[in-house]
């Protein structure tokens, strides 16, 4: 199965972990449905996770992690 979660869920489950989107995002980390993603998703998500005060390194991170 694919599925592309949008920027509010990638964001629950980054920032604010433990509950649902977290869980969605795991299965899509283990390989067990596929996540699909945009270019513009990603530049969102990082313009997101800057307003939260992550560091470059740390979007990167997240950027890399959710782009599998």
């Amino acid at each position: 199965m694919r599925v592309v979660l949008d920027t509010s869920i990638l964001i629950s489950a980054l920032v604010f972990p433990g509950g649902p989107p977290e869980r969605l995002l795991r299965l899509c980390l283990e390989g067990r449905i596929q996540l699909v993603s945009s270019n513009p998703l990603m530049d969102e998500l990082a313009r997101v996770l800057q307003r939260f005060d992550w560091t470059p390194e740390a979007v990167l991170g997240a950027l890399t992690t959710v782009a599998i």
